[in-house]
């Protein structure tokens, strides 16, 4: 295969970051940090729009080459960066973009933040801000580096062909939903199934794999995803407050995959949060404020998202029992590279 040059490696980023007066705003600069960032997932979207502009029964998506490039800051200018722009470039099509917000840098300045709290610059109360800013690499010093090039590997996509017309007609919207977002349908018996595992595991979070298929409707030319089971997580490392699937995890869903025989692809996961139990032995009038009772996606589950299901597509059901909420059921997805809560469509059995 022939290789193509990626320039995601054109720019180095730094961030500025500033301590807050009382008045919330900017005081003295504390530091600056370096950002060795992985773009991927704003790659990875910029490439699904593509594939929402044009879905086809038979698609393949991941082979484009990408440009990553900062826009400056309106007012600030340059080295300023308001946002992050991407550009895939396929050899049969338009370009598609996406625009990011500097939120993308959100963690590692929380990384950086970390730091100064350990060394004692930055006490754990105050807050802080931060500024994203771009520079240009040295041409001459690319030039003389090996050219960093990549080889085309495409995901292989069959989308089926269904209504999504009827599949609107027989279910109710959950969560925030956005006319902008590409559609998720979750049958009412796979949140009973999640329940019922939340409730038999007890204070130990669980969780699974959601099947299903990506399909688009032939006539408004719309993507959408419909789950059609979900696989509980086996061998995996149950803890109070987190999850982690294991290598045997997954050779359990990809062997449930083929003896289920239905063509079927990983859409994404859930988890539960069973917060009634981590907050039983706190006093009533703490247990209706707790942070920990909200719908939420707590660092690691994102960290997780992030590794294993980094597909602009792949979404993450949480379903959360608490004293504050009662049962909920928050689903978290891609949205221009960040992970971000949104709505979904609940199916009539």
């Amino acid at each position: 295969m022939p290789t193509l040059t990626d320039r995601r490696h054109d720019w180095k980023f730094v961030l500025e970051l500033y301590r807050l007066d009382p008045d919330g705003e900017d005081g003295e600069q504390i530091a600056n940090a370096k950002v060795k960032s992985d773009f991927d997932p704003i790659v990875e979207a910029a490439r699904f729009e593509l594939l929402k502009r044009d879905p086809r029964p038979f698609m393949q998506i991941g082979a484009e080459p990408a440009c990553v490039e900062p826009v400056w800051h309106e007012l600030l200018g340059e080295p300023y960066v308001e946002s992050i722009r991407v550009v895939v470039s396929p050899h049969d099509a338009s370009p598609a973009e996406c625009l990011a917000p500097t939120a993308f840098f959100r963690v590692h300045a929380e990384a950086a933040a970390a730091k100064l709290i350990s060394e004692g610059v930055l006490d754990p109360e105050e807050k802080f801000r931060y500024l994203v800013t771009a520079y240009a690499r040295d041409t001459d010093v690319i030039a003389k580096q090996p050219a960093f090039t990549i080889e085309p590997v495409a995901q292989d996509l069959h989308l089926e062909p269904k209504s999504l017309t009827d599949l609107f007609h027989r279910s109710r919207p959950m969560g925030p939903v956005r006319d902008d977002e590409v559609p998720v349908f979750v049958p009412q018996f796979i949140l009973d199934e999640c329940c019922e595992r939340l409730h038999a595991t007890g204070a130990a979070e669980t969780g699974g794999i959601l099947l299903g298929q990506l399909a688009f409707d032939p006539e408004s030319h719309r993507l959408f995803l419909e789950v059609t089971a979900q696989i509980p997580a086996q061998h995996t490392q149950q803890e109070l407050t987190s999850l982690t699937f294991t290598p045997e995890t997954w050779s359990a869903v990809d062997a449930a995959i083929r003896l289920r025989g239905s063509d079927e692809m990983q859409l994404g996961w859930w988890h539960t949060h069973p917060a009634r139990e981590w907050c039983k032995n706190c006093p009533e009038e703490n247990r209706r404020v707790c942070k920990r009772s909200g719908e939420f996606f707590s660092s690691d589950d994102a960290a997780l998202h992030r590794t294993v299901f980094p597909r602009a597509y792949s979404v993450g059901l949480v379903i959360s029992d608490s004293y504050a909420s009662g049962l909920t059921f928050p689903m978290f997805g891609w949205n221009r590279g960040l992970v971000e809560q949104r709505g979904f469509h609940v199916l009539r059995d």
